[in-house]
Protein backbone atom coordinates (compact mmCIF):
# COMPACT_ATOMS: atom_id res chain seq x y z
CA UNK A 1 0.00 0.00 0.00
CA UNK A 2 1.20 3.15 -0.61
CA UNK A 3 1.49 6.64 1.37
CA UNK A 4 -1.46 8.56 -0.07
CA UNK A 5 0.03 12.20 -1.35
CA UNK A 6 -1.70 15.63 -0.97
CA UNK A 7 -3.30 17.28 -3.90
CA UNK A 8 -5.38 19.67 -4.87
CA UNK A 9 -8.70 19.52 -7.29
CA UNK A 10 -10.51 22.20 -8.36
CA UNK A 11 -13.64 21.73 -9.47
CA UNK A 12 -15.44 24.50 -10.98
CA UNK A 13 -14.31 27.52 -8.37
CA UNK A 14 -14.26 25.09 -5.27
CA UNK A 15 -11.05 24.08 -4.09
CA UNK A 16 -10.59 20.26 -1.85
CA UNK A 17 -7.65 18.82 -0.48
CA UNK A 18 -7.56 15.42 -1.64
CA UNK A 19 -5.42 12.32 -1.33
CA UNK A 20 -4.18 10.21 -3.80
CA UNK A 21 -3.03 6.76 -3.48
CA UNK A 22 -0.34 5.59 -6.17
CA UNK A 23 0.68 7.44 -9.30
CA UNK A 24 -2.37 6.59 -11.16
CA UNK A 25 -5.01 5.57 -8.12
CA UNK A 26 -8.09 7.11 -7.14
CA UNK A 27 -7.82 10.75 -5.57
CA UNK A 28 -10.25 10.54 -1.95
CA UNK A 29 -11.81 14.08 -1.88
CA UNK A 30 -14.43 15.17 0.78
CA UNK A 31 -18.20 14.29 0.43
CA UNK A 32 -19.55 17.33 -0.04
CA UNK A 33 -17.57 17.63 -3.47
CA UNK A 34 -20.16 18.00 -6.63
CA UNK A 35 -19.10 15.60 -9.46
CA UNK A 36 -19.84 13.47 -11.45
CA UNK A 37 -18.42 11.14 -14.47
CA UNK A 38 -16.92 13.18 -17.70
CA UNK A 39 -16.77 16.45 -15.63
CA UNK A 40 -13.51 18.43 -15.88
CA UNK A 41 -12.03 19.23 -13.04
CA UNK A 42 -8.28 20.45 -12.17
CA UNK A 43 -5.93 18.62 -10.00
CA UNK A 44 -2.78 20.02 -8.69
CA UNK A 45 -3.60 23.05 -11.64
CA UNK A 46 -3.42 20.27 -14.16
CA UNK A 47 -7.01 19.30 -16.34
CA UNK A 48 -8.15 15.80 -15.75
CA UNK A 49 -11.54 14.51 -17.17
CA UNK A 50 -13.39 12.18 -14.20
CA UNK A 51 -13.91 8.58 -15.52
CA UNK A 52 -15.34 7.24 -12.43
CA UNK A 53 -16.81 8.50 -9.15
CA UNK A 54 -17.32 5.92 -6.36
CA UNK A 55 -18.79 7.55 -2.94
CA UNK A 56 -17.71 5.55 0.42
CA UNK A 57 -20.13 5.42 3.32
CA UNK A 58 -20.52 4.72 7.03
CA UNK A 59 -24.00 3.95 8.41
CA UNK A 60 -25.75 5.20 5.27
CA UNK A 61 -23.20 8.62 5.65
CA UNK A 62 -21.22 9.70 2.81
CA UNK A 63 -17.96 10.07 4.06
CA UNK A 64 -15.52 10.99 0.91
CA UNK A 65 -15.76 10.11 -3.28
CA UNK A 66 -12.93 8.63 -4.70
CA UNK A 67 -12.27 9.72 -8.05
CA UNK A 68 -10.71 8.32 -10.82
CA UNK A 69 -8.67 10.91 -13.85
CA UNK A 70 -7.26 11.36 -16.91
CA UNK A 71 -5.24 13.61 -18.41
CA UNK A 72 -6.80 16.14 -20.92
CA UNK A 73 -4.82 17.47 -23.63
CA UNK A 74 -4.16 20.98 -23.41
Amino acid sequence: MSIPTKVDVAIGSHHFNGFQFGDNGPISIPAEAVVAIGDIIAVDGKPCKVTNAITDHVNNKAMHINIYITPVEE
